[in-house]
């Protein structure tokens, strides 16, 4: 009998993270009204923090950081670069 490997329990807790922040991520439409009426928010700056979350979120997304450093060959400034935007 073939021994259960670790790697399938990473893979299933990662899919579940992925599907629920993905869920979580298409809430903002629903709640747009809601925080306008509580806060007495704009649209425009509903949509600009959703904007800066989305930023902040691919800066320190691992794609990113390898592109920072892909860019400088592994020197200068990529690699400062790819540890500020870990530090997210």
């Amino acid at each position: 009998m073939r021994r259960f490997h670790y790697a399938w329990v990473v893979a299933a807790v990662t899919w579940i993270t992925l599907l629920a922040a993905a869920g979580f991520r298409s809430t903002p439409s629903t709640l747009i009204v809601p925080l306008q009426n509580e806060f007495g928010w704009s649209r425009a700056t509903i949509s600009v923090v959703g904007g800066c979350g989305s930023l902040s979120r691919m800066a320190s997304s691992p794609a990113w950081r390898a592109v920072c450093v892909d860019c400088s060959a592994g020197r200068g400034r990529g690699p400062h670069l790819a540890a500020a935007a870990s530090l997210g």
